[in-house]
C-alpha cells in the first residue's frame, strides 16, 4: 500500500470524526450568511467538497466510493436518531433490533424503524438529488461536479418530496444530503417553505429532515419566521 498524506484546511466551524473506520468532516457555520464549505471524507473512502455562497449559489464535487440510497442509510439512521436526541426526544432502535435500521421491513415500505418517545415510528429516507444522473456518472467516472442556484436546490428537494408523494405517509421522511454538505442550511428550509409550504401537511407525513454528514448539518422541516404556511 503506498503510503498517504492527509491534511485538512479547516475554516472556523467543526471538525467531526465520524463512524469505524473513521471518516472526517469540516463544516463551515450553516447559519453563516456569507456562505459555507463543507469538505466529508466518510469512512467509505471518497470525498464530497463544496461550497455555497451568499446568494445561495453552489458549487459540488463528488469523488468515488461514497455510499449512496441503502448503502447509506445505516449512517442516515444514526444521524437522525442523534438529531432527535438533541431535539430532547427519548430515541433509540426498537428492543430486539438486530441491525442499524431498527427490524424494519422492505415490504412495508420501511428503510428503519425506531422507537421515538416510547413508540415504533417508520422511517423512509430518499437520496437527494433524486435523479440518478449524478450518481451513474460518479459509479461511471469515479468523479462528477455540479452547480447551481439556490432555485436549482430548493428544485432538488422538491423533487425528493415527489418521488415519496405516494408511499411515505405517516412515516418520518428523511432526506439524505449527506454528499450535497454546504447546500444544506437554514436558508434552504426557508426558500423551500415559501415557495411550496409545509411538505409535512402536503405530503401527510410525521415529520420531515434534512439529514446531512453531522447533526449540525441535519434540520427538520418546521416553518421558519415569516415562512408561509
Amino acid at each position: 500500500m503506498v503510503p498517504k498524506n492527509y491534511v485538512l484546511h479547516a475554516e472556523p466551524g467543526s471538525i467531526t470524526t465520524t463512524g469505524h473506520p473513521v471518516g472526517f468532516v469540516v463544516e463551515g457555520d450553516p447559519d453563516n450568511p456569507d456562505g459555507r464549505r463543507v469538505v466529508s471524507s466518510p469512512a467509505s473512502g471518497g470525498q464530497s467538497s463544496s461550497t455555497v455562497d451568499s446568494n445561495g449559489d453552489f458549487s459540488l464535487h463528488l469523488d468515488a466510493p461514497l455510499d449512496v440510497g441503502t448503502p447509506g442509510e445505516p449512517h442516515v439512521l444514526k444521524i437522525l436518531i442523534r438529531a432527535l436526541g438533541t431535539r430532547g426526544d427519548t430515541v433509540s432502535l426498537p428492543v430486539g433490533s438486530k441491525d442499524l435500521r431498527g427490524g424494519a421491513k422492505d415490504s412495508c415500505g420501511e428503510d428503519g424503524l425506531i422507537c421515538l418517545n416510547g413508540k415504533n415510528v417508520p422511517v423512509q429516507i430518499v437520496s437527494v438529488p433524486a435523479g440518478s444522473d449524478i450518481w451513474r456518472e460518479l459509479a461511471q467516472r469515479k468523479t462528477t461536479t455540479a452547480s447551481g442556484t439556490l432555485v436549482d436546490a430548493v428544485g432538488m428537494i422538491r423533487a425528493a418530496f415527489e418521488k415519496k408523494r405516494t408511499s411515505a405517509k405517516g412515516s418520518i421522511l428523511v432526506l439524505d444530503v449527506g454528499h450535497l454538505g454546504a447546500v444544506v442550511t437554514p436558508r434552504l428550509i426557508a426558500s423551500y417553505w415559501e415557495t411550496h409550504g409545509d411538505p409535512v401537511a402536503e405530503f401527510e407525513l410525521r415529520e420531515a429532515w434534512v439529514i446531512g454528514a453531522t447533526v449540525r448539518s441535519s434540520f427538520q422541516f418546521v416553518a421558519p419566521v415569516g415562512a408561509r404556511r
